[in-house]
């Protein structure tokens, strides 16, 4: 095989795993969730909609996967090994208290019969006096964990091999938006890969201004650790209610929501029609649905931007795509007592001051020193008009400002590569100096949560394996006071079981719409 078959092949490869990264998930819970006779045709336009969004893609020749290129991949490889592993996916270091949640929804996705249904009547009085003595079915952003859990159910795997599953399969997404950036800008770059890993705001200019590291005191959630050591692990984002979360956070805290999206964004970015983008789109309702309502201006810009005619992006696909994921997993997620509550977040003039400063630490400072420059970028009024704007809008709580910005982040930071490695005005290298200085600062943002999943998983070793401490003494990062909704221990807060009652859980099932119409 020559050298040019080779990268063909390859990349052909590669964007068909892309492809199906995204498409299958939804396939597998079509089947898993609804009736045969929706199920079938649902997957059959998934199928339809994957092999021509793969041609389209596959269809442009990139060289960035010949010979020359394996030392590239391989260092990336194991990058992303590391950063995956401190990210607590598969329970292999310390964990976020978001973890809590999706630890238990992965564990009974691979342990229950689908759909997830749970009885609570053989449950503790205390759990029922929250719950209730009947019935309820799971109900939230699932369909990332679908493929390792299918994979956990037909191996009858255990713990251990559920935990891999969903490790390898968080390390694929990330290379796989790893192998799409660099296919977008056509070559490989390290630059690439570390500005992808260390984007973020200048957070700690905003940590410091609003004083949050002004006396840093010990905390036993991290250790006793004081003073410098304490800054070191904090999580330093929210700035006055504020957040844009850094790829290394959303990977650390919500990646079931992060890792789909990035590449489903960075696929729609390779678009070069208008026939596979709202179908694309669409895909992000099974994975986040606050991302879903910030992909929307993006696919609408896309249909009209470079000449292109808004009437040819009425294809079948991009018709029968959106309205299958706005019906079915719609209807789903509207099952839950989680109501919403939409409100203006900024009404008054203090707090219009400190939004100001947000958007500068987050995005203003980039944009000063870019100036004019990413103004030529396809989709740039549309992704900071949207950067600009969520802030305003608060859905019951701060979930809509971090999630709803998810593929506009993600596509303003590819601005800032696009600045960096594609520009090659002279006049422009002094920005590009202080560009890179800029994102050196922003880079303490996943500095601080890297280190602090090391530091928690160091704590619990030595404490462990070398001071022999008794399991209950021990701050382990691995602890669940929820193992799995069907079996909820006496160890749960209230708090936590009114979390699940409330936003995870429809309760009479059988009679909403989701399972009175559409569920198997």
């Amino acid at each position: 095989m020559n050298e040019n078959s080779y990268n063909v092949r390859s990349s052909q490869f590669a964007v068909a795993f892309s492809v199906l990264y995204v498409v299958l998930p939804i396939i597998i819970f079509s089947f898993g969730w609804l009736k045969i006779y929706f199920a079938v045709p649902a997957s059959l336009i998934l199928l339809y909609f994957a092999y021509s969004l793969y041609n389209e893609i596959s269809s442009v020749e990139v060289n960035i996967t010949n010979s020359g290129t394996k030392k590239f991949w391989l260092l990336t490889l194991l990058c992303l090994l590391v950063w995956v592993f401190f990210s607590g996916i598969g329970r292999f270091s310390y964990q976020n208290w978001d973890h809590f949640a999706r630890n238990v929804f992965y564990r009974d996705l691979c342990n229950y019969e689908w759909p997830v249904i749970y009885d609570f009547a053989p449950q503790s009085k205390l759990v029922r006096s929250i719950l209730g003595d009947g019935t309820a079915a799971l109900s939230y952003y699932f369909a990332w964990w679908l493929p390792p859990a299918f994979v956990s159910k037909i191996f009858s795997l255990g713990q251990a091999g559920q935990d891999i599953c969903i490790y390898l399969w968080a390390v694929l997404g990330v290379f796989l938006v790893v192998y799409n950036l660099c296919r977008y800008f056509r070559k490989t770059s390290y630059t690439v890969v570390l500005i992808f890993i260390f984007f973020s705001g200048i957070d700690v200019i905003g940590a410091v201004i609003s004083g949050r590291y002004s006396v840093p005191t010990p905390s036993s959630r991290y250790g006793n650790v004081s003073g410098i050591i304490q800054v070191l692990v904090l999580h330093i984002e929210w700035l006055y209610g504020f957040q844009y979360s850094a790829n290394t956070t959303q990977l650390y805290w919500v990646f079931n929501q992060s890792i789909p999206v990035w590449l489903i964004t960075c696929m729609l970015l390779q678009l070069r029609t208008n026939k596979n983008n709202m179908a694309l789109s669409s895909l992000t309702f099974a994975f986040s649905s606050w991302a879903a309502i910030g992909i929307i201006p993006l696919a609408l810009a896309h249909s009209m931007q470079d000449g292109r005619k808004f009437r040819k992006a009425f294809t079948l696909q991009n018709i029968a795509v959106p309205l299958f994921m706005m019906i079915a997993f719609g209807m789903l997620y509207l099952g839950t007592n989680n109501a919403m509550k939409i409100s203006l977040f900024i009404n008054s003039a203090e707090k219009f001051a400190k939004y100001l400063l947000f958007i500068f630490i987050e995005i203003g400072v980039y944009l000063l020193i870019m100036w004019r420059t990413p103004c030529k970028y396809n989709f740039f009024y549309v992704v900071v008009a949207e950067l600009l704007l969520i802030p305003f809008v608060q859905v019951t709580t701060g979930d809509f400002l971090m999630r709803a910005s998810i593929p506009a982040l993600f596509i303003f930071m590819v601005f800032v590569i696009k600045f960096l490695v594609e520009e090659d005005d002279n006049t422009l290298r002094l920005r590009k100096i202080i560009l890179a200085c800029a994102l050196v600062v922003g880079a303490f943002t996943p500095f601080t949560e890297i280190n602090r999943s090391i530091a928690g998983t160091g704590r619990y070793i030595a404490e462990k394996y070398i001071l022999h401490k008794p399991m209950n003494d021990i701050h382990n990062p691995l602890r669940e006071e929820i193992y799995s909704i069907g079996a909820i221990t006496e160890e749960a807060t209230a708090f936590q079981m009114e979390l699940v009652k409330n936003q995870y859980l429809i309760f009479d099932y059988k009679h909403s719409a989701f399972f009175k119409y559409l569920a198997r």
